[in-house]
């Protein structure tokens, strides 16, 4: 049975490129799209040949960490077109264990397998100096299964969002996550200085790349005891290959079951909000930044805006030690200003929370708690990374400290202006780019000015921060993190009360503001 779905596997390949192939064209985008990525991948490390040994070590790591990602979200995204399903394999009447196991090792065999095998040999050709041939083989060998196991688990999980219907959630949420990568990259590239910070990190990495698998592979040419990275990559393939059969032979036995119609109704992620009118905002509003598109909208240009705010500072000429530090700060702003108008986004809801009688508060602090943990999260990153690109801890904490402040005021800005100047947006279903003909009145200067407003509320925390880098001090550093952090809070809460009783006191204006438009 394996047997017949590798070969299935290889004509159907064949099949996509014939004259007569339904998806000719997307078999050869598909092949014009792997040569690239291919020859970017020789491409980059030719190039890293030119940098120096610790920035090499950090970067070949990197790749080879990358191209693993790459082989996981590659099987998630072309799960559909997988024939190996042990699934299928166990209706036949084999045990669930056999069948994974067989569709596993058939998988080897099939085309996208072997593609990465000769990745990782160019890979491993191209970077592990060694007089000793075997210990190249092993590399190749080991880093081809880490990816492979990858991949399949890639796999696995795209059936599992495809079952769950979660795939545009998470897909939406991936691309996010891109941007916030993509982003800061170009900006770092163009005017941080990144040789010296990744000449820092890979010195500081250079010692634990040895157990960091699959990159530990690279350096068993290098390394005094060959055996040290080898079983550290072992380790790692073991544990894949145990989670990939470990899953396959669940899903095999839970395929042989008989299933009834009826039964229980799950709730998903809306369970845990029962009982709670904040939760149930919460979620709501949470998955409405993964699903709706105009949300998808606003978050992207929030994480594209600070880039762009800060390419004519750098250009005018700001020192690169003030460069690093501006990034963070304006994004924890635009991310808690964003939500300004959220009550005209969210119109269609609006009438259930007037008519069931929901406190104001319990509105305003459910649609603020998803901005609040997503921009928490991605300042403490940023700050993390602010740190590694500045060389000074000091850096980091007054970016935390000053992203803490203007996201906890701009928030708490954005509850009371959400519910004292909505302006009209695109209804849900329409383009998210459209606008609805008709005057934004006096929120065309109000919204602006509030958010003027929010940053001067945090101007004694700015202060501190510009205070604390001048004079380079780590008490003022801490200082400027507590401050920020209560400043921040604080500001969160009294926005939450007087938004709330904004709300609850325009309520029946707000509902006819959503049905006027």
């Amino acid at each position: 049975m394996a047997r017949h779905l590798v070969s299935l596997s290889w004509r159907s390949i064949a099949q996509s490129f014939s004259r007569r192939g339904q998806v000719r064209s997307s078999a050869w985008l598909a092949l014009i799209l792997l040569a690239v990525g291919v020859a970017i991948v020789v491409a980059t490390l030719v190039l890293l040949d030119e940098v120096p040994l610790a920035t090499d070590q950090l970067l070949r790591g990197l790749l080879v960490g990358a191209l693993g990602i790459g082989c996981f979200a590659t099987g998630a995204i072309t799960h559909a077109g997988d024939p190996l399903d042990e699934r299928a394999v166990a209706l036949t009447g084999k045990s669930a264990a056999s069948a994974t196991v067989g569709t596993l090792l058939a998988s080897a065999f099939t085309p996208a397998p072997l593609v990465i095998l000769a990745l990782a040999a160019v890979v491993v050709t191209m970077s592990v100096e060694s007089a000793v041939s075997w210990l190249s083989l092993v590399a190749t060998v080991l880093i081809w299964l880490t990816w492979l196991f990858l991949a399949r688990l890639g796999v696995r999980a795209g059936r599992g969002l495809s079952g769950h219907r979660w795939g545009r959630e998470v897909g939406r949420l991936a691309g996010y996550c891109v941007l916030l990568v993509f982003a800061p990259l170009v900006y770092a590239l163009i005017f941080l200085p990144w040789r010296e910070a990744l000449e820092v990190g890979g010195q500081a990495v250079t010692g634990a790349m040895e157990w960091l698998p699959p990159a530990s592979m690279l350096m068993i040419g290098a390394a005094e005891d060959p055996l040290t990275p080898v079983l550290s990559s072992l380790a790692l393939v073991l544990v894949l290959f145990i989670l990939e059969v470990s899953f396959g032979v669940y899903a095999a036995r839970r395929a042989m079951r008989d299933v009834t119609p009826g039964g229980s109704t799950r709730l998903g992620v809306f369970r845990s909000a029962a009982g709670s009118g904040t939760r149930a905002v919460a979620a709501r509003i949470g998955l409405a930044w993964l699903r709706d598109g105009r949300y998808g909208v606003v978050l992207s240009t929030v994480i594209l805006l600070p880039m762009l705010f800060v390419i004519p500072i750098a250009i005018g000429g700001l020192p690169l030690e003030w460069l690093s530090l501006l990034p963070v700060p304006v994004f924890a702003f635009l991310l808690g200003w964003a939500l300004h108008n959220d009550t005209a986004y969210d119109s269609t809801a609006l009438w259930l929370h007037v008519t069931s009688g929901m406190r104001g508060i319990v509105d305003r602090l459910g649609r603020s708690i998803p901005v609040l943990i997503f921009g928490t999260v991605v300042l403490v990153i940023g700050a993390g990374v602010t740190t590694w690109f500045s060389g000074s801890g000091i850096g980091g904490l007054v970016v935390l400290g000053t992203g803490l402040a203007l996201l906890g005021s701009s928030v708490g800005g954005s509850a009371i202006m959400s519910a004292w100047r909505p302006y009209p947006v695109a209804r849900p279903g329409d383009s998210p780019f459209s606008q609805p003909l008709r005057s934004w009145g006096d929120a065309l200067v109000m919204h602006p000015l509030a958010g003027f407003i929010e940053i001067v509320l945090c101007g004694h925390v700015i202060w501190l921060a510009i205070t604390t880098i001048t004079a380079g001090s780590w008490a003022f550093a801490w200082a400027t993190l507590s401050i920020g952090v209560a400043t921040g809070a604080l500001l969160c809460l009294v926005g939450m009360f007087l938004g709330g009783a904004v709300f609850g006191k325009r309520s029946w204006k707000l509902l006819e503001f959503a049905q006027s438009y």
